[in-house]
């Protein structure tokens, strides 16, 4: 199933964890914790002290766990909705009795959630991260480790349920969409997309599904009647947005407009079919086949909501003009382009999938509202914000699409022993290792032509060394041959202005 939207605030929002506070503050209704001093040695590693490392001892090993991210640990009530702030912005939304342990138990007491935030390339090296999926390059827009445990025990999301993370965001990027994490060596990650991934024979595959957010001001919500505050909306919560490396925009044959103007205006659900796709958190998904000249073929449920209603939203989707296929990526007749839809209340802009403002959560704590509660409405354009389904290693990432020729470029050292390379695109936020062989080390499947950073970590004649190559890639390589001592602290501020 497609990464489903986005944004979700509950009714029963009781509890605001933040690290930002000093102290626990009761209050009769809400609640804020402040992030636990003691961490899991095994897990959660500090950085190593400066002044603690002796440089006759020192290792590569040293070096990079120097880098390593420090965890936060932050103390929930299970039974209540949470929302967790971390240091570097992350807000993380965890829905009342959504935790179960492995055996489908509950948790009766007190859950910790531990939360390692990497945004910067130094904390990229300290955890043995990487930019990629499989072959291709991810631009980044943000690194998560989450864990939950409760009695020592380790604890999960519930089938069918999903929590929402808050990726902070300085700039508009459309496209980002959710990743999962997986080490095929401990010193490796690759990410998985969370989104549905279409195949075709002998055809690159769908290179991702947008998940619409009030963060990439795409608009294509209809608006279905007003109650006197706010509007409830049908919207489309996932699309193919390209194949390969070619853009799908969605546009008519014979008029300017595209589907999401056509549905906005001319499909009509009744309150009664918002009302049971809030209620009962319908998020239907279908898969569309055209034929060479546009016309929908054929109209598969990939996740169906209820008969009524994926009768009215197929018959809908069939009846469409023909696209435009030089604006659909490519044609073939094995090519599937999918459509997700969901239920939202609009609030000046905003909209939360079940139904309640943060209005109308502010008022029925107007006795005891914190001034963090506030901070929640004005920042919900300042994120990328993911429903997520699993704890552990978590990207918020997009696809680096280039039509440039790729090639394997080659870096030659003066040492391979005890160095780290790795190579740092300049335009876009993107981190990724090599494979060493003979004198240097080769990085696979990179656009030719790209502007990129070579950075090479060094343990050598019994001090740590620096070498950054600025250079274009290209076909007969480069060398990287200069080396620098430094201290760690001018080497994690050195990394992070890359």
């Amino acid at each position: 199933m497609n990464l489903k939207s986005l944004i979700l605030v509950s009714s029963s929002f009781a509890i605001l964890t933040s690290c930002s506070e000093q102290k626990t503050i009761e209050k009769p209704n809400v609640l804020v914790v402040q992030t636990e001093p003691n961490l899991e040695v095994e897990d959660l590693s500090e950085p190593v002290p400066e002044a603690e490392i002796n440089n006759d001892t020192l290792s590569l090993e040293d070096i990079v766990e120097s880098l390593s991210v420090r965890s936060e640990r932050f103390t929930v009530d299970p039974n209540k909705d949470t929302v967790i702030t971390c240091k570097k912005g992350t807000k993380v939304f965890l829905p009342a009795n959504v935790l179960q342990f492995k055996d489908g138990s509950q948790p009766k007491g007190e859950v910790s959630v531990r939360i390692k935030e990497c945004y910067e390339f130094s904390d990229f090296i300290g955890e043995d991260l990487s930019t990629t999926s499989g072959h291709d390059i991810l631009e980044t827009g943000g690194m998560l480790k989450i864990r939950c445990e409760s009695d020592g025990k380790t604890l999960e999301i519930k089938s069918g349920s999903s929590y929402d993370i808050h990726f902070p965001k300085d700039e508009n990027k459309p496209g980002m969409e959710l990743f999962y994490g997986k080490r095929p060596k401990p010193d490796e990650m690759d990410w998985e997309p969370a989104a549905k991934r279409n195949q075709t024979e002998n055809l690159p595959y769908v290179n991702g599904t947008i998940s619409l957010s009030a963060n990439n001001g795409a608009q294509v919500q209809t608006f279905i009647y007003s109650d006197g505050s706010s509007n409830r909306q049908l919207r489309i919560n996932n699309y193919t947005s390209a194949i390969g490396n070619r853009r799908v925009d969605w546009k008519f044959k014979d008029t300017a407009a595209t589907f999401f103007d056509y549905f906005r205006n001319t499909f009509k659900p009744t309150k009664k079919m918002l009302d049971d796709f809030r209620t009962q958190n319908f998020n239907p998904d279908y898969d569309l086949q055209l034929t060479s000249q546009g016309k929908v073929r054929t109209v598969k449920i990939e996740q169906a909501s209820k008969a009524e209603y994926d009768s009215l939203l197929t018959r809908f989707l069939r009846s469409l003009p023909p696209f435009d296929m030089n604006t659909m990526g490519m044609y073939s007749e094995n090519i599937t382009y999918d459509i997700g839809f969901s239920s939202q209340l609009v609030i000046d802009g905003g909209y939360h999938e079940d139904g309640k403002s943060l209005r109308e959560i502010e008022a029925k704590y107007a006795d005891s509202k914190d001034e963090t509660i506030e901070e929640i409405e004005k920042d919900d354009l300042n994120y990328y914000v993911m429903s997520a389904s699993r704890f552990g290693w978590i990207n918020c990432d997009r696809f680096y699409n280039t039509s440039e020729p790729k090639i394997d470029f080659a870096v030659n050292l003066p040492q391979t022993e005890d160095t780290k390379v790795l190579l740092v695109f300049k335009n876009i936020s993107s981190m990724m290792p090599g494979q060493f062989i003979n004198n240097g080390i080769v990085f696979k499947n990179i656009p030719i032509n790209e502007p990129v950073k070579v950075v090479g970590i060094s343990y050598r004649n019994g001090q740590p060394q620096l070498g950054i190559l600025e250079t274009i890639t290209k076909s007969d390589g480069a060398t990287l041959d200069e080396f620098e001592p430094f201290t760690l602290s001018e080497l994690k501020k050195t990394l992070n202005t890359l």
